[in-house]
């Protein structure tokens, strides 16, 4: 009997969280891409930018998000810029930054606030922010703003991911589905081969999932 093989629909080499969340949400480390050491031997697919990391989540609970100040050298034009970036930008971009004199420094966490200059529609009658941006009787203005650090979805909370948990699952039941079905063979119990409506595993979650009970 052919064994279940369900191939990820989500092919980013995005790390999708730490490898404890994607082993929870029945995601392969090694085939989804993780905070973690890349590692064939043990089966970790791990993040491209492991060796670059710099940020104390690296290996433990990331992805993360950061509010960012960078001040780019002289050779880059020298101007400062405050932003929200993940640790993949910072990984890939820091030591480019740095060798050029520049610096990177990270003034927010997830959660935690950080003020910036940014363009914003500003209404001519009021002088407040727009509540449209589709306002014809407002202009655009830079204004110092103050930003909230988003969190860096989880996978249960990766609508790209919802696809991918929800066939993982399927899987995981008819795994054990056939293994109980290959016991009963060998055990010489019974048939092997179980009824369509009589799948005591898929059954049972889909009961549980709509309120009911088995009949």
């Amino acid at each position: 009997m052919s064994q279940v093989n369900i191939s990820p629909i989500n092919q980013s080499p995005v790390p999708i969280g730490s490898v404890e969340e994607a082993i929870k949400e029945n995601l392969d480390p090694a085939v989804y891409a993780t905070c973690a050491k890349p590692n064939k031997m043990i089966g970790v697919l791990g993040c491209p930018h492991y060796d670059q990391c710099r940020v104390s989540a690296k290996g433990v609970n990331g992805p993360r998000n950061y509010g960012v100040q960078i001040i780019m050298g002289p050779a880059m034009g020298g101007f400062m810029v405050r932003n929200q970036v993940d640790c993949r930008w910072l990984a890939a971009q820091v030591d480019n930054i740095e060798d050029n004199k520049g610096s990177v420094q990270v003034i927010a966490n997830e959660g935690e606030t950080f003020k910036k200059v940014t363009s914003i529609l500003i209404d001519n009658a009021t002088r407040e922010p727009s509540v449209s941006q589709f306002n014809p009787n407002a202009h655009r203005e830079e204004r110092v703003v103050e930003m909230t650090v988003s969190p860096f979805p989880r996978p249960n909370q990766n609508k790209e991911l919802l696809h991918d948990m929800l066939r993982a699952e399927s899987a995981n039941v008819e795994k054990e589905r056939r293994a109980n079905d290959n016991l009963t063979r060998n055990l010489g119990l019974g048939e092997s081969i179980t009824p369509l409506d009589k799948r005591d595993v898929g059954a049972s979650i889909g009961n549980q999932k709509a309120g009911r009970s088995k009949p």
